[in-house]
């Protein structure tokens, strides 16, 4: 078996032929591709590509953020910090206060003012998780 890649890219060819050649713009891989993150380098070595695998799983990182305010957990994913966005809008005041779903899909009754603050550290969560190499 041979395996035939563009530096760069991701596709293989691989052809059971002993005596393929290789495609023009291909160079031989020294092995079939290891796993979906990884591009085919000049060499014939397989390269990981991080920012691939970033890119792919953030979303779902996002998607699973939970933040504490005053010991209620809040569900911080992008549609959530939306909806907090537009409560705070609405609110008159810090002290005004609404019925919240919270993460365990409890209600409870919260502040203008908790709901910021869930809004900021879910941002602050998003962004940490959005930018490659953040802990």
């Amino acid at each position: 078996m041979k395996v035939f890649a563009i530096p760069g890219e991701s596709a293989q060819v691989v052809t059971d032929e002993r005596g393929a050649t290789c495609p023009e713009g291909h160079v031989e891989m020294q092995s079939d591709r290891p796993g979906v993150y990884y591009v085919a380098g000049s060499d014939g070595q397989w390269i990981s590509d991080e920012i691939a695998e970033h890119k792919s799983t953030r979303a779902e990182k996002v998607a699973s953020i939970v933040v504490e305010v005053d010991g209620l957990k809040f569900d911080g994913d992008e549609i959530s910090q939306g909806r907090m966005g537009r409560a705070i809008i609405a609110a008159s005041g810090d002290g005004d206060s609404v019925n919240w779903i919270l993460a365990d899909n409890t209600v409870a009754t919260v502040t203008a003012a908790q709901l910021k603050q869930a809004l900021r550290l879910a941002g602050e969560e998003m962004a940490r998780l959005w930018i490659p190499g953040q802990r």
